[in-house]
């Protein structure tokens, strides 16, 4: 059995392990990292809730409820999967869903929330990339709600194709690990895909949008 490995939980909802298994596929699926909550204090006031990651949607409700939030404060998601966790946990429909990607995702970002002050809610060693591609448009506050360290010990996979979902994920592994001549990476996004080419690996495919379907899709042409 073909064998794929991502560096993700999978719950049941994940199209990802739904559309391989359905071809028989085999799935080890592990998150190469570790997350733990951060104690945080939401400024008085903003304009914007701004949501990196599923992750930080996940610990900032564990602390914060939506009455407690400024009155008529909108809030955004940079990707679907991000706003889908806020709708879920929250009930609460994001106002802005960019497409996954930093650049394309604060173009049309700015677009609406420009001379507005937008919090983001974000990990303690988030790149911040649509914060700081827009700190001159609005204005830029924050929140630490978690924090990631990388697992040690991390063990080898003999999976035909690997899928990194982050760049402390490729971290993790590569630091451990080299990749065998018969495996073929999958990245999730280009930030990614440069941290991968920073560890070492020369080939590397990138999804054509930051999300599980996309990731199928290409792990799919490669068994093809």
């Amino acid at each position: 059995m073909m064998q794929v490995f991502i560096s993700r939980s999978l719950d049941k909802e994940s199209i990802f392990a739904k559309t391989l298994s359905e071809k028989g596929i085999g799935i080890e699926a592990q998150s190469l990292v570790e997350f733990s909550a951060l104690v945080f204090e939401l400024p008085p006031h903003f304009d914007w809730l701004f949501f990196y990651s599923k992750t930080g949607v996940e610990f900032f409700f564990k602390q914060v409820n939506l009455d407690q939030l400024p009155n008529n404060v909108k809030i955004a998601g940079l990707g679907p999967a991000t706003a889908h966790r806020v709708q879920i946990i929250s009930g609460r429909t994001p106002d802005f869903i960019g497409n996954g990607t930093p650049e394309q995702s604060a173009s049309e970002f700015s677009k609406i929330a420009k001379g507005q002050t937008v919090l983001f809610a974000r990990a303690a060693d988030s790149r911040q990339s649509v914060q700081l591609l827009l700190q001159s448009d609005i204005n830029v506050i924050e929140i630490i709600v978690y924090k990631n360290k990388i697992i040690d010990n991390v063990a080898a996979t003999s999976a035909n194709i690997m899928v990194f979902t982050s760049p402390l994920n490729a971290e993790a592994y590569f630091k451990k690990h080299k990749l065998t001549t018969v495996q073929q990476v999958i990245a999730i996004g280009n930030t990614t895909e440069k941290a991968l080419q920073a560890l070492g690996v020369k080939k590397i495919i990138v999804a054509e949008s930051p999300d599980e379907s996309a990731l199928a899709v290409e792990v799919l042409k490669v068994l093809s």
